[in-house]
């Protein structure tokens, strides 16, 4: 056996015991299995930990995220990441009150919208616009615990765990019925996104640019006045004011990371064919793009 192997199963008992210390009572498992509670976190997310050591994630960290207090598993977030997936209609966010405010907000915020667009060669409107679609220019950003969030997205492609959850929903699914197969091949899917944001999250922690288990935000792993998730922050993520840190919850720092953020993926003035696709990696759905540029219309002829 090499060394480096050691290590890591040396690692992966460190977490067992550890975990296996802590008092029940500090837990928040909300699955219910025979209608009792899981006796231990590590039960629920021991694949996770598995896979995010398999990542490279520092044992350290995964033991501090697990054992918080604020970490927990809740059925709602993989019920709606998993099971229900809403489809949000994000045209009853652009009625005539809402271009009056978008309005109102870029000439509240004419300056800071106007470097940007300089900058970026981004329009302020599509800045703006997205800032409301996304939280109301901050009013709504989430109070969702954000590693719960991501952790309990991971843990619900665990066979056990999905099949635990289609029976508390009430859906009748076999492991061997196609219907189970579209649920787990759903689960398979925001498990590996759920796992990159946590390793994203364990980056974030690791470069000291915020304490992560302080983040709350959106039922999908976003946060902020843009709702980006962790790897968006890292990547995209832009000092506005210059104070030496990128804090999507400030207001200045949010519109510089969205122009940042269209413009690294290709936002071409005047190509209308960029703005479909730069939108569409701001969000996977062809409603919110067409909706963004709907408002956009509207803004642009507003008097």
């Amino acid at each position: 056996m090499s060394i480096k192997n050691f290590t890591k199963i040396l690692e992966y008992k460190l977490i067992v015991l550890v975990i296996l210390l802590i008092p029940l009572a500090n837990y928040q498992v909300a699955i219910r299995n025979s209608g009792s509670k899981k006796e231990f976190k590590y039960k629920i997310f021991k694949n996770v930990i598995d896979s995010l050591i398999k990542m490279g994630v520092d044992s350290i960290f995964v033991i501090s995220l697990i054992n918080d207090n604020r970490t927990h598993f809740d059925e709602r977030f993989a019920k709606i990441n998993v099971i229900s997936q809403p489809k949000l209609d994000f045209t009853k966010n652009f009625d005539d009150k809402a271009i009056w405010k978008i309005h109102k907000f870029i000439e509240k915020n004419y300056d800071v919208l106007q470097s940007v667009e300089t900058r970026f060669n981004v329009p302020k409107e599509i800045v703006a616009i997205i800032l409301w679609v996304e939280s109301k220019f901050g009013d709504v950003v989430g109070k969702n615990h954000i590693p719960s969030v991501l952790l309990s997205m991971a843990a619900v492609a665990n066979p056990e765990i999905l099949e635990n959850l289609l029976s508390l929903n009430s859906v009748n699914a076999e492991k061997e019925d196609s219907l189970y197969q579209i649920f787990y091949q759903r689960a398979k899917i925001k498990e590996n996104f759920a796992l990159n944001e946590l390793y994203a999250l364990f980056e974030i922690q690791k470069k000291g640019l915020m304490e992560i288990q302080n983040l709350y935000g959106s039922f999908s792993g976003a946060f902020g006045i843009p709702q980006f998730v962790p790897s968006s922050y890292l990547k995209y993520g832009y000092d506005g004011n210059l104070d030496g840190k990128v804090d999507l919850f400030n207001l200045v720092d949010a519109i510089y990371s969205v122009a940042n953020f269209l413009h690294q993926n290709g936002w071409i003035s005047g190509d209308t064919k960029s703005y479909y696709r730069t939108l569409y990696k701001y969000n996977k759905s062809q409603l919110y793009v067409e909706s963004i540029l709907y408002a956009y219309n509207k803004l642009k002829n507003y008097k």
